[in-house]
């Protein structure tokens, strides 16, 4: 952190500057000394500087911010500053600096000037006077008083301050502000106020975990004052106009270098958009995805942060300390890349999740309802997959799910099926269709929720068609072999669209770096990721080319293709499968059907087509 006294001369900066300076073990600068030999000698004989002369002496102090900074920070001492020159100041440095005006009337400054030596003038007050242009942020202090009450003054603005502060209490906030403070960051934490409903939330928060360094507000005043600058605000709030509604409240109370981090399930180019708009007041905006429900948060996430990446340094010890550690003992976290990056990243995570859910949820339901197996017999049978390659945490959990039982009855046969779903899934799938990147399983799924939520439908269709039921049987090697193909085609989808993305928005993807951080703390943790990692560490065009060997794809390919055949044979739906089945069937083949679709487009609208014998494009004659 640099601090910065600003004021005009005789205001007592190198005074308080190096005694505060030495308080904090931190070097002291005056700002004068880095004046050009031609400035000062202006100065002395009784000559305002211009804004011109003032530049070359501006670069000189701005190019030092980064030095001091490795070493720790300091304590700046500088004259009069006008909202143009603080600006240059803080440009686009991530390096954390607070402004301390240091306010003294004039006629004592022209006493104190007076009464002893100074290269500077006192007839020169006037126009540093005029040069000074107070800013509407830092911390104003009363340099008229003592120099021990200054520093009393000066060292309240910065002690006792919470590291963080965090807005938003509800189930994903309250863990992730737990688990916050149980790390030993002090965090300010606020909620709304809702009679009836939401009332002293942060203060319950504080007074159930009285050993954890919380900082409970009242108000958004006393939130945003509680926090150390530079401040970094967490919102853990529903997406959409909330985040803007509180962002408008929370700008006016902040500073330069602030940043504002949104935890919640944003649309990434909504991110985008608020990282351009907080930026004209240099206002730092970062999007967090984070992955892993409330446990995860309580217990360690994985993160996705992305925005300005000299920015990142200052929240990365926060992160890392938080996050949950892959297998070398490495945070599940890091930074993922430029403005709206991380949100989308979480976007194709939640996509790949919704095709994984699926994938086991047709499993189940063919299993149970077509193949003749008690949930017993299911729930051993993932058990002996999730010993293998198969192992994944949604696998874990299915397996919990299936023995789970109310009385005598599974507790699945008592639960409603229509599957909700937060938007998530329907942004990933909307994304990748406008990157023309293919995401059939993670559309299907998406899909059958849609076909879910239409109960009522579906119970009149069930008497509409005379389909009698079927069953069918298949090795269980076989269909372990097919639901691991239908997997890896799944994440292979989600992975090709972060690649199409990364190059579209040159937002320059690590995805070995991705699916590393995604190997725990996140819900499509799994044994199949840690593979992604590994594979995935050499350039590829494609992640199936990184994965899959000869032997592996015909045998999976074949497993899925049996799998499918015989399970829409029994007339049991297996969208996830299918897709899964279909897009590597398409994307494998030499010749596609394509031609005819082209054929067809020339015909009606004359859209022209590409010849495989000829270059450039053709239009025929068709009638």
């Amino acid at each position: 952190m640099i601090y910065i006294l600003y004021g005009v001369s005789g205001a007592g900066k190198t005074t308080l500057g190096t005694a505060w300076a030495k308080e904090l073990s931190l070097p002291f600068y005056d700002a004068d000394d880095f004046h050009p030999a031609t400035n000062k000698a202006k100065m002395a004989a009784g000559h305002p500087l211009t804004d011109e002369d003032r530049w070359p002496w501006l670069t000189l102090l701005k190019a030092a911010f980064p030095q001091w900074e490795e070493k720790g920070g300091a304590v700046l001492a500088c004259s009069a500053l006008k909202e143009e020159y603080r600006s240059f100041l803080l440009g686009e440095l991530a390096i954390p600096i607070h402004f301390y005006h240091l306010k003294v009337a004039k006629e004592l400054l022209q006493e104190r000037m007076s009464s002893r030596e100074h290269f500077m003038p006192v007839a020169l007050l006037d126009s540093q006077f005029e040069a000074l242009e107070p800013a509407q942020y830092g911390t104003e202090i009363n340099a008229a008083a003592s120099l021990e009450n200054c520093l009393m003054e000066l060292n309240q603005s910065i002690n006792k301050k919470a590291s963080l502060g965090l807005y938003g209490l509800g189930v994903m906030g309250k863990n992730l502000a737990i688990n916050l403070a149980d790390k030993g960051f002090g965090v300010a934490i606020y909620n709304r106020h809702v009679a009836g409903s939401e009332e002293k939330i942060a203060q319950k928060l504080a007074s159930a975990q009285p050993e954890l360094p919380f900082f409970p507000a009242q108000d958004i005043n006393e939130f945003v004052a509680s926090i150390a600058r530079p401040r970094k605000i967490i919102l853990m709030i529903p997406a959409g106009k909330t985040v803007d509604a509180v962002i408008d409240q929370l700008r006016p109370e902040l500073d330069p270098g602030d940043i504002i981090i949104d935890g919640g399930n944003s649309h990434y180019q909504e991110s985008i958009r608020r990282t351009v708009a907080l930026k004209k007041q240099q206002l730092h905006f970062y999007g967090l995805g984070i992955s892993g429900g409330a446990k995860g948060a309580r217990k360690g996430p994985a993160l996705m942060p992305s925005g300005a990446k000299n920015c990142y340094p200052q929240l990365a010890p926060i992160f890392e300390a938080i996050a949950a550690k892959d297998r070398e003992g490495k945070a599940c976290s890091g930074w993922i890349g430029q403005a709206g990056s991380g949100h989308f990243v979480k976007m194709i995570h939640n996509g790949i999740e919704y095709g994984e859910m699926q994938l086991i949820a047709e499993l189940y339901h063919a299993l149970r309802y077509h193949a003749g197996k008690t949930t017993e017999e299911i729930a051993s049978l993932f058990e002996q997959w999730q010993a293998g390659d198969c192992a994944s945490y949604l696998l874990e959990i299915s397996i919990q799910i299936v023995r789970t039982k109310e009385g005598e009855k599974p507790l699945l046969d008592l639960i409603l099926d229509k599957a909700g779903n937060k938007g998530t899934g329907n942004w990933s799938a909307k994304a990748a269709f406008e990157l023309g990147s293919p995401f059939t399983v993670g559309s299907a799924a998406l899909q059958a929720r849609f076909l879910s939520a239409f109960k009522e439908e579906r119970e009149k269709a069930n008497g509409l068609f005379d389909l009698e039921k079927r069953t069918f049987s298949l090795e269980e090697d076989s269909l372990q072999q097919a639901y691991q193909m239908a997997r890896i085609i799944n994440h292979a989808e989600g992975l090709k669209v972060l690649q199409n993305a990364s190059e579209e928005y040159g937002w320059e993807l690590n995805l070995a770096e991705i699916t590393r951080i995604w190997t725990n703390g996140c819900i499509i943790r799994s044994s199949l990721m840690e593979q992604w990692t590994k594979v995935l560490i050499q350039p590829t065009t494609h992640p199936l080319f990184s994965l899959l060997n000869k032997n592996e794809n015909a045998q999976g390919i074949n497993a899925l293709a049996t799998f499918v055949q015989m399970g829409l044979g029994a007339l049991c739906a297996l969208p996830a499968h299918s897709a899964a089945l279909n897009y590597v069937l398409s994307w494998q083949r030499e010749q596609s059907p394509a031609n005819m679709i082209q054929a067809q487009r020339d015909f009606f609208g004359q859209h022209r087509f590409e010849r495989n014998d000829q270059t450039g494009t053709f239009t025929y004659g068709w009638e």
